[in-house]
């Protein structure tokens, strides 16, 4: 088996807070991301979601730029599994709950070939 001269990276617990929150509430401004860490710690890993596609950031400027960042399709899939990976480790969830299947059957409608088109 060759190894891949990229492989996945390794989100952090910040990463994925970041992931959870947009899961929650669609956008958010960068300000509303400092209960997470400072800036400074989170603007490396906002490139790096953007960077893998899992993030959207648009910029508005009213006097002072103010971005927002939101979910793609492909950052809404990951936050869904690993919120629902995370929750079964825990002990939240099993496999067999009614919940867990939930989401993940809606998680269809974004991998199914006919989202492609």
């Amino acid at each position: 088996m060759s190894m891949s001269k990229n492989p996945p990276p390794a989100y952090d617990p910040v990463s994925h807070q970041i992931l959870e929150y947009l899961l929650d509430h669609d956008e958010a401004k960068a300000s509303d991301l400092f209960h997470l860490a400072t800036w400074r710690a989170l603007e490396p890993r906002l490139n790096q979601l953007i960077a893998d596609g899992l993030l959207t950031m648009r910029t508005m400027e009213t006097g002072r730029k103010i971005r927002f960042f939101s979910l793609t399709m492909k950052g809404h899939v990951c936050a869904v599994l690993s919120r629902l990976l995370i929750r079964t480790y825990r002990g939240q969830f099993k496999f067999e709950d009614m919940e867990f299947i939930e989401q993940v059957d809606g998680l269809e409608k974004f991998t199914s070939p006919q989202s492609k088109k």
